[in-house]
């Protein structure tokens, strides 16, 4: 028989416990709603670039928390969450500054998973307005990715969706396609920096236009949905009445959705490039570029017909919004909830470890007069811990493991030899604070799961023997006997702690340590000549784990 390495196998089964792997199935993780939104938010007073009022120089004066509650400009009304811009002060365009507005972020940030927003009404279409429901990277902008889920400005009579990503040099090249998603294609490559003044103009990004779901500046509101894995991006939006069943529940299946508004594939982008951790946006400007600019006040519609200049009666952006506050009274998000959700293979808040691959070897040996099939199994422990790089602390733990279970599988038998294929069964146990705690005690950390099984490798194993001199019946059985030697598997773990139990707890905590795991195992067990794996015998594993060193 052929030697196998268990050099090869480890390595890639520890490889596989540093990627995720796509899911359709979907679990609560966080809620966001009338009871927490206001704790979980926080009220940015400028945009990404501290020194203007925002990124994009809209016409906007955002408010913190206090003056935003205070104002009425951020509430809890129906019990459902309200925010809004000021609709009652009339302004002089030349020395205002602006209109107070909002800008609020999420504290947390998250990476994969399904975010679904129900909404009970959405900014009204108004000259001058820009509303934005959105997601963004943290770093260098565009580098990080941007993700705008619901987003249009003045008179557009349609949602327009798009992505914004960093130079295809840093991130790699990204598009989308018409026959991938419902929404029509307005610009296809995600690189913002892309221009050809024909098709696509620069910071347009990749840009859709959902032309039939009808939520846009919707006054009883819609449903939208951002699905993010390592394989895939989508965005989904309904009307109310329209939505897939089920979205109350807290396991989730999107298998049923069927075509997407939008939809970015990995073998058209490295999703995991170009979209880093990002945090949940809501942001109500007004003016700036583009709503404000020469162009889109004075030449385009969108959609509608009629441009801002002519339906105002105003040459410019700023003196409209500036003297007409009452048109802005239905420009605001009524929110009924934002529901985060992770699936059993991908994390829906920020996670970060570090793994090695192991140095070992394994050999196997067999002896056999005919065709045999083969099933045996090992089990190696290698503690793996996994940190929040977000507000959502996780805590180390020894009890913190992965598991990793290989398989070794004989199919297609032939008298002169046979294929084995090892497979990998992947356990993950993570243990963190609950949704709802930033820090907690180790007692109160929750207990995660998730597992896959991938086929490594196929390998053809000659028969070591002659061929037999006598013909072998269908319940004649050999027994296979497979000698694993000592391994030792060393693991290099970085911790990060953002809280513990005690100050001496997070100093020990976030020193670098080496978990060494010693495995042997030894088994015997009886095949079945006519290979049926159900007749195989159980095999004896032994496994030692090694506590964390001190």
């Amino acid at each position: 028989m052929r030697n196998l390495s268990a050099l090869r196998q480890l390595s890639l089964a520890l490889s596989i416990l540093c990627t995720q792997v796509t899911a359709e199935i979907f679990h609560i993780r966080q809620t966001y709603d009338a009871k927490n939104f206001f704790d979980e938010f926080s009220f940015e007073t400028t945009g990404t670039v501290t020194n203007q009022s925002d990124d994009n120089w809209s016409w906007v004066h955002y408010q913190n928390k206090d003056n935003a509650t205070k104002k009425g400009l951020a509430a809890i009304k129906n019990g459902e969450v309200y925010l809004g811009v000021d609709h009652t002060t009339s302004l002089n365009a030349s020395s205002a500054g602006g209109r107070d507005s909002l800008r609020i972020a999420s504290r947390e940030t998250f990476k994969y998973g399904l975010l679904i927003a129900r909404f009970t009404h959405l900014p009204k279409l108004v000259c001058g307005g820009w509303p934005a429901y959105w997601t963004l990277g943290q770093g260098e902008w565009p580098v990080a990715g941007e993700i705008d889920i619901y987003e249009g400005w003045n008179l557009n009579t349609k949602n327009r969706p798009a992505l914004h990503i960093g130079p295809a040099a840093l991130v790699g090249n990204c598009t989308i396609e018409p026959t991938d998603q419902n929404s029509k294609v307005i610009s296809k490559v995600c690189d913002n920096k892309f221009a050809d003044n024909k098709t696509q103009f620069l910071n347009q990004g990749c840009q859709s236009e959902e032309e039939n779901n009808g939520i846009w500046a919707s006054e009883s509101g819609g449903i939208q949905a951002l699905e993010w894995t390592r394989e895939y991006l989508k965005i989904f939006t309904w009307l109310n009445d329209k939505a897939p069943s089920g979205l109350d529940k807290d396991e989730i299946d999107t298998s049923s959705w069927g075509k997407p508004s939008v939809h970015i594939q990995k073998s058209r982008c490295d999703i995991d490039r170009a979209f880093k951790d990002q945090r949940i946006l809501f942001t109500l400007p007004m003016c700036g570029n583009p709503p404000g600019n020469e162009e889109f006040w004075h030449k385009i519609d969108g959609g509608s017909g009629k441009t801002c200049d002519k339906v105002t009666n105003s040459s410019t952006c700023e003196d409209y919004v500036a003297k007409n506050p009452e048109a802005f009274k239905d420009f605001y998000f009524q929110i009924k909830d934002l529901r985060l959700f992770k699936s059993n293979n991908t994390s829906a808040f920020s996670d970060s470890s570090h793994c090695t691959s192991a140095n070992s070897t394994m050999q196997t040996t067999a002896t056999s007069n005919t065709s045999v099939s083969n099933s045996g199994t090992t089990t190696t422990f290698v503690t793996q811990y996994k940190t929040s790089t977000g507000q959502q602390p996780s805590v180390p733990s020894p009890s913190s493991i992965v598991q990793v279970s290989s398989s070794e599988s004989s199919r297609n038998a032939t008298q002169n030899g046979s294929t084995s294929t090892i497979f990998s069964t992947i356990l993950n146990t993570i243990r963190r604070c609950p949704p709802y705690k930033r820090s907690c005690a180790l007692s109160e950390l929750e207990t995660e799961t998730s597992s896959e099984i991938v086929a490594l490798s196929t390998t053809v194993i000659p028969i070591s023997t002659s061929s037999p001199s006598t013909v072998v019946g269908p319940n004649a059985v050999t027994t296979l006997t497979i000698q694993i030697p000592t391994q030792t598997v060393s693991v290099t773990i970085t911790k990060t702690v953002v809280a513990t139990e005690s100050a001496k707890a997070k100093e020990e905590a976030a020193k670098e340590a080496t978990i060494t795991v010693t495995k042997t195992v030894n088994f015997t067990q009886t095949v079945n000549a006519a290979r049926s794996l159900s007749q195989c015998s159980v095999p004896t594993v032994t496994v030692l784990t090694c506590p964390l060193r001190s």
